[in-house]
């Protein structure tokens, strides 16, 4: 059962999914922020077609380790993920992913953010699974 991964934005939620075996992160796609309402079906709906697991969240920290407004609020949102859909759900240290993900070029940013954070998170877990 896959993992889904969250790059959380004011606007925009990028979305990654792992591969069956837990190895490799794809880009999913990008939800357009309405309401919390409107996210929480979209959230649940990805969860059930796609049987996910659990739920890696990227965490805004601050180059100096600090946490910022913004990563206040990617807290409580992971906690209101964690209650609604009932999923095991992870914090994953973002910084620079954006900046990575830029570089690339990608149209995608929000996805390929997620994407980056997913195999950030998956690249550890193999590491300390060894």
């Amino acid at each position: 059962m896959p993992i889904l991964a969250i790059d959380y934005g004011e606007k925009r939620i990028g979305l990654a999914i792992s591969d069956p075996e837990d190895r490799i992160a794809l880009k999913y796609k990008t939800i357009f922020l309405e309401d919390a309402k409107q996210l929480l079906e979209e959230l649940k709906k990805v969860c059930q077609e796609e049987e996910v697991k659990r739920v890696v969240i990227g965490l805004p920290i601050s180059l100096s380790g600090q946490d910022s407004k913004q990563t206040k609020a990617v807290r409580e949102f992971a906690e209101y993920v964690r209650i609604k859909l009932n999923l095991d759900v992870q914090l994953e240290d973002e910084r620079l992913t954006s900046v990575e993900a830029e570089r690339t070029q990608a149209k995608d940013i929000d996805e390929e953010s997620a994407r980056l954070i997913l195999q950030t998170y998956l690249d550890r877990r193999k590491k300390f699974c060894r």
